[in-house]
């Protein structure tokens, strides 16, 4: 018996990497072109204060407290401390939006509003009603005005 002995031939080959290289520079330039950016919205909201005034401006309490509690069946317009103003059957957004247009008209130095939202309403629902309270679209020339802009969460009074 004889061992016999493989000898490897040691081969140098180089990879072509020509097609490769193409592909890649057609591909990348495609690709960020056709990209689609993600545009990311920020709403600044601000949680209710302690009631205390911050400043002597401040201290001239306006006549007009408005609440609107989100419920998920209705929405009710309160002036707090004085009563309710409107309730409106439904997630009406318009109707919600044209009931606080006729109460930015008699109030329209208040610029703030507080919306009381039940902890079973649906967080789409909550960013819709953001939208109806803090913007009016003209039905004459299509822009966006500024109605209730500042708004502040809050839970419904009575609830933990």
């Amino acid at each position: 018996m004889s061992i016999r002995r493989r000898r490897h031939r040691e081969t140098n080959t180089e990879l072509d990497l020509t097609a490769f290289m193409n592909l890649m520079v057609i591909m990348i330039p495609s690709l960020l072109i056709n990209a689609v950016f993600t545009q990311v919205n920020v709403l600044n909201v601000d949680q209710p204060g302690d009631g205390a005034p911050q400043t002597a401006a401040a201290a001239i309490k306006p006549p007009l407290t408005l609440d609107v509690g989100v419920y998920p069946d209705k929405f009710v317009i309160n002036n707090r401390g004085h009563g309710q103003l409107a309730e409106i059957a439904g997630h009406d957004y318009a109707k919600l939006n044209a009931a606080l247009v006729d109460i930015k008209r008699q109030y329209p130095a208040v610029s703030s509003a507080t919306l009381r939202i039940d902890e079973t309403v649906k967080y789409q629902d909550i960013i819709y009603v953001i939208d109806a309270v803090r913007i009016v679209q003209s039905g004459q020339t299509g822009n966006s005005y500024a109605l209730f802009p500042n708004v502040q969460l809050a839970g419904v009074e009575g609830t933990p």
